[in-house]
């Protein structure tokens, strides 16, 4: 083993000790905090229950405290602002822009120092539309956190959302006052657990659900007997830059999202696939290039002809250039998230296959195949996509696809506002 590699499972290893060691003390402070002890009692059992139960329970709640939209994330460091985390940014700032009110991130899985600060501020800016005032803090500002009883909260990951859930039982803040915005199906995450059992009771905690895509809310009805609104479902944000048309008439060539550390875009099942596509294709005339995207991996010899090469991750304008280049895009997802490369082809006009996830992909558009997830039916949704462009079918891009995913943004926040003040008129402050 590389040196270097051991050093950074070492440092892994470091990091997730100071972690442990951190969540105990901050469990044993605010259980000692408690004079009551039945209260007391209750906070010993939630700390029990996962890691994230009392992370809440040691905020100061004040009347005269300035008001503010708090939104909680699982960890928040410079180098890791990606899309989950751009698109909860884009909701929380939104939400603070309609409610007239500054906007707090906290970061409840790691410190902020104050090099990290001016970085993650100068980001985060860049990216948001609003002009809103913006705090952001680390987990180390959880220990007597001030608080309004009128502030709202976001949460986002599930360890977030079972965070308030737990505070909403210490009563601390509103049930009525939270927005969860759910981007995944989380308890595929972990294994059958507690956390599996935590992560579900999250989506029945009495928050207001704001769901990122309707195949997500398909798959969230289906399987724990919601009932969502589509006024609080939104489509996921495609790039709809526009690039040039780069494909030529030499061979033809296959683009997968390949991404060998995500276990949920099924990396192995899609390279299995394409080696049944290349015995296929290596019986055709025309020259067939494989190419990977997305992660590098070393080069994959799927037959005596064919290659899959991988090209590694892109930056966003390579990313778009390739993807002008290309006629089919197999993309793995076994996941309900809404996974943006197979929309990123079908609004330009290049077919992608997908796999099928409990019945949410099957009808949402002529250029999407979506099958179920074992070679030879994945590879004959390949070789079917391919056999369209050999014949010269008419392909044209598929802007439709957008308003199948769900509601403009805008739009659902909006009424995201709307249902947060119905839901006060509703219920306020659990007893203990």
């Amino acid at each position: 083993m590389a040196i270097s590699t051991q050093i950074a499972r070492a440092q892994r290893l470091g990091s997730k000790l100071r972690d442990a060691r951190w969540r105990r003390q901050f469990d044993a402070r605010a259980i000692a905090a408690e004079s009551d002890s039945g209260r007391r009692l209750q906070r010993e059992v939630l700390s029990r229950l996962h890691w994230s139960s009392l992370l809440l329970s040691r905020v100061q709640v004040s009347a005269s405290a300035p008001r503010r939209v708090t939104m909680l994330l699982p960890e928040l460091r410079p180098s890791a602002v990606f899309a989950g985390i751009d698109t909860a940014l884009k909701v929380s700032a939104g939400l603070a822009a309609r409610l007239g009110l500054p906007l707090r991130l906290v970061s409840i899985g790691n410190e902020i120092d104050a090099k990290s600060l001016e970085g993650l501020l100068a980001d985060i800016r860049g990216r948001l539309v609003q002009d809103v005032e913006l705090e952001v803090v680390g987990r180390e500002s959880l220990d007597g956190l001030e608080i309004n009883t009128d502030d709202y909260w976001v949460a986002t990951f599930w360890t977030t959302a079972h965070a308030l859930s737990s505070a909403a039982k210490l009563g601390l803040i509103s049930r009525s006052r939270v927005v969860y915005l759910v981007q995944d199906y989380e308890p595929g995450f972990v294994a059958w657990s507690t956390e599996f059992a935590l992560a579900r009771a999250t989506y029945h905690a009495d928050f207001t659900l704001v769901v990122n895509s309707s195949p997500l809310a398909a798959y969230l009805e289906a399987n724990e007997n919601l009932s969502l609104s589509p006024e609080l479902v939104f489509r996921p944000q495609i790039d709809l830059r526009e690039t040039a048309p780069a494909k030529s008439s030499a061979g033809l060539t296959i683009l997968f999202y390949g991404r060998p550390s995500k276990p949920r875009n099924l990396y192995g099942l899609g390279v299995a696939a394409l080696q049944e596509v290349a015995s296929v294709v290596d019986e055709w005339q025309e020259d067939v290039r494989f190419i990977s995207a997305g992660e590098a991996h070393t080069p994959i010899e799927l037959t005596s002809k064919s290659r899959l090469q991988s090209v590694g991750r892109l930056s966003w304008d390579e990313y778009f250039e390739l993807l002008s280049e290309v006629d089919v895009v197999l993309s793995l997802q076994h996941s309900p998230h809404p996974s943006h490369p197979p929309f990123d082809a079908l609004v330009r006009g290049t077919q992608a296959v997908t796999n099928e996830l409990g019945g949410t992909r099957g009808q949402l558009s002529d250029l999407l195949t979506a099958a179920e997830p074992r070679p030879a039916s994945l590879a004959a949704g390949v070789v079917a996509a391919l056999e369209r462009v050999r014949a010269g079918d008419s392909i044209e891009p598929d802007l439709a696809v957008l308003s199948r995913l769900g509601a403009e943004l805008s739009d659902v926040l909006d009424a995201a506002v709307e249902e947060l003040q119905a839901a006060q008129e509703r219920g306020g402050f659990e007893s203990l």
